[in-house]
């Protein structure tokens, strides 16, 4: 298996520009797994079109290294199918620790390409897999500001919300990467009991009340303010919401979509299950 990092591994038109000739077959595939990535959703059709046909296709064998931490990087990944591995070795572990596994529509490789650094990670095939592949100066061009400035707005923020201080500043970024802003109005509600929810919530200011239906009447279970989160029961087991959460006066959150959250659960199923247990004691309605 050729480097994944390796020059040769994009294939490039007389120009010196990347270009792939894919049969519509594999360009199909390749919309729906760019469609499933969060750093992509945002582009337009022409931005679209310019990394579709800059796009590369390679496969691995479980065990390949894909990426090596220190290497200097020259390519984005995005994988289509299979599991890949991701490990980290430091000072206190230099034996490599394995961090996360990713699937398939996650992405790795950016970092070195956005910022210029060697590779922070090693990823490896933990089955065979297929990724589609992006050149730097591609990403740079198409992806690199968006990308960015989204990060700087959301990255110090995370770090003070409670839910997402032990995850480590890649987890963080990548969370940042899917956020989207959204704001209410005094009594709008946000989620409403009863109602099978499509987003998850962090309030970055102003406050919201949740409230349940217990007996025909309509009972305060709590209020929320800057920091606090919603909306995770309901998209985790995919039942309807158990409570109602309102507005109090104008609010600001940022948010992940049902597709996100579902993509970035991982890092944060425990803490959040642990949340459950809040919902635990509340009387339900007879």
């Amino acid at each position: 298996v050729l480097d994944a990092d390796s020059p040769h591994t994009s294939p490039r038109a007389a120009n010196g520009k990347p270009h792939s000739a894919l049969p519509p077959q594999a360009r199909e595939r390749l919309q729906k797994c760019l469609m499933s990535n969060i750093l992509f959703r945002a582009l337009s059709t022409e931005a679209l079109e310019v990394v579709y046909d800059a796009m590369f296709e390679r496969s691995y064998q479980s065990g390949d290294s894909i990426i090596r931490q220190h290497d200097e990087g020259d390519n984005f990944y995005v994988i289509d199918s299979g599991i890949c591995n991701v490990f980290v070795e430091s000072e206190d572990h230099p034996e490599p620790m394995m961090m996360t596994n990713l699937g398939p529509g996650s992405s790795f490789g950016e970092l070195a390409l956005m910022y210029g650094t060697p590779r922070a990670a090693t990823v490896k095939a933990a089955t065979d897999v297929n990724v589609w592949g992006l050149d730097r100066d591609t990403f740079r061009r198409i992806l690199l500001r968006q990308t960015i400035r989204k990060r700087r707005m959301y990255e110090d923020f995370l770090k003070h919300v409670p839910l997402f201080e032990h995850l480590t500043d890649y987890e963080r970024l990548t969370i940042a990467d899917a956020l989207e802003p959204c704001s209410f109005k005094d009594q709008d509600v946000a989620i409403k009991e009863g109602s099978y929810g499509d987003s998850f919530y962090v309030i970055v200011s102003g406050t919201m009340k949740v409230t349940q239906s217990h007996n025909g009447t309509q009972m305060e279970l709590n209020v929320l303010g800057q920091k606090d989160f919603v909306g995770e029961m309901s998209l985790m087991f995919n039942q309807p919401c158990v409570a109602t959460v309102t507005a109090m006066g104008p609010v600001q959150c940022v948010k992940l979509d049902r597709n996100s959250f579902i993509q970035l659960l991982g890092p944060l199923e425990e803490i959040l299950t642990r949340n459950m247990k809040t919902y635990a004691s509340v009387p339900k309605e007879s």
